[in-house]
């Protein structure tokens, strides 16, 4: 880890040569370029915090190969475009932190039923279309956090598969309709 310190210039090509488990570079202001495709080159990486730096560009679509990542944190950069859908192949993935990125695009359904995932935040960026839950119950979903964004669309009644919700968080957003009744499935919900 190398967190908070004044590194700069882009993350180094030899860097995909390793076995990392672990790149921590958060708080880095001055690294800057794209996310760099040799991360697709590390198969054993389970945790990517890129948070605080200069980022710039779309998430690649290298993610994809990177089935034992269980943490993802690119918060806090300068991303365009949507989230990619391959997203959805992390199935190891337990947390991803995307806010203040300027993301765009619907968050794809499939990221929100992947079998580890426990919390997600998406705050603050520029996310449109519904708010999709599957309605396969037993998620492991804890934290729910899509605030500040463009969602529309009434809220989901399968959230009642979600119980093990504790925190959602959707306020400055476009939803529209009433609450379903089936939160009441939801027992464990301390923060809505």
């Amino acid at each position: 880890a190398i967190k908070d310190s004044y590194f700069n210039g882009t993350l180094p090509d030899c860097y995909g040569q390793l076995n990392l488990t672990a790149l921590e570079m958060s708080a880095n202001t001055y690294l800057y370029g794209t996310i760099p495709q040799w991360l697709g080159n590390l198969p054993y990486l389970q945790l990517l915090d890129l948070s605080f730096t200069s980022l710039t560009g779309s998430i690649p679509d290298i993610f994809a190969n990177l089935t034992r990542l269980a943490i993802l944190d690119l918060s806090t950069n300068s991303l365009t475009g949507s989230l990619p859908g391959h997203f959805d192949k992390l199935q190891s993935l337990e947390a991803i932190v995307l806010t203040y990125t300027g993301i765009t695009g619907t968050l794809p359904s499939g990221l929100l039923s992947l079998p580890a995932l426990r919390a997600i935040n998406v705050a603050d960026n520029k996310l449109t279309g519904p708010l999709i839950l599957s309605d396969q119950p037993g998620s492991p979903l804890q934290m729910l956090v899509a605030d500040s964004n463009r969602l529309t669309g009434s809220f989901p009644a399968s959230i009642s598969g979600y119980t093990q919700l504790k925190e959602v968080v959707l306020s400055d957003n476009a939803l529209t309709g009433t609450l379903p009744s089936t939160i009441a499935a939801c027992a464990q919900m301390q923060m809505f």
